[in-house]
C-alpha cells in the first residue's frame, strides 16, 4: 500500500493527464467542426 502522499500525486498527475486529454479532444472536434462548417458555406 502507497503512503497517501505519494497516492495523492499520482491521482493528481492522472487527472491532470485525464483532463489534458478531455481538453484537446474537445478542441480538436470544435476546430473539425468549424472546418467543416466553414466549407459548406
Amino acid at each position: 500500500m502507497m503512503p497517501t502522499s505519494q497516492m495523492w500525486s499520482y491521482t493528481k498527475s492522472h487527472i491532470g493527464i485525464l483532463c489534458h486529454d478531455e481538453a484537446f479532444r474537445c478542441r480538436y472536434v470544435i476546430e473539425t467542426f468549424s472546418i467543416s462548417h466553414i466549407q459548406l458555406l
